[in-house]
């Protein structure tokens, strides 16, 4: 079977917009105010577009670095966004595929203390996160406009499977932010 791999080929179908984002959890609102695009499609296509070069440029020596005691290394916060990307991901799966039970939180700093990450270079970190975000992308593009619509309860939050996706792409836009701030 032969098969083609299509970064940024999709179909335009009806999609999700930001206006369309009625139901999320408040902590939500800060990742939604980073995004600049309407459309979910072209914001995870700029977000893929953007986010390998912005990681890729850190050196190597920095990965390990946390700017005060106690704080996450980029290394850390890294794998931080790998996590909470799959229980997004997870979430929005659980919502369109009509689960009934609240989807559980999840307690970050408890995920970031069971870190095994001495072993793990930045390149085998920048190759999960090229397969994470092409996988988001790609599964994101699938998912008809009346799914973004659908609701769930989530870390004890009503939310619609549109605003995790987008929380998502804000998510990262954080990251990145807190990254430039205090550790570049």
């Amino acid at each position: 079977m032969k098969f083609k791999i299509l970064i940024f080929a999709h179909k335009r179908a009806k999609m999700i917009y930001k206006k369309d984002i009625k139901v999320y959890p408040p902590y939500f609102e800060n990742y939604l105010s980073l995004i600049k695009e309407e459309d979910l499609l072209d914001a995870m296509k700029n977000r893929v577009g953007t986010l390998l070069g912005f990681y890729g440029e850190i050196p190597a020596e920095k990965w390990d670095y946390a700017y005060a005691e106690g704080k996450w290394t980029i290394k850390e916060m890294v794998q931080h966004m790998l996590d909470s990307e799959l229980v997004f991901l997870y979430r929005i799966m659980s919502i369109i595929r009509g689960e009934k039970q609240e989807l559980l939180g999840f307690d970050e700093n408890e995920y970031a203390q069971n870190m095994e990450l001495a072993h793990i270079t930045p390149e085998a970190m920048l190759n999960s996160l090229t397969l994470q975000v092409m996988y988001t992308y790609n599964f994101v593009k699938q998912i008809t406009a009346e799914d973004w619509q659908k609701e769930g309860i989530a870390n004890n939050n009503k939310v619609q499977a549109g605003a995790i996706a987008f929380a998502i792409i804000g998510h990262d836009y954080h990251h990145r932010n807190k990254i430039k701030e205090l550790y570049l």
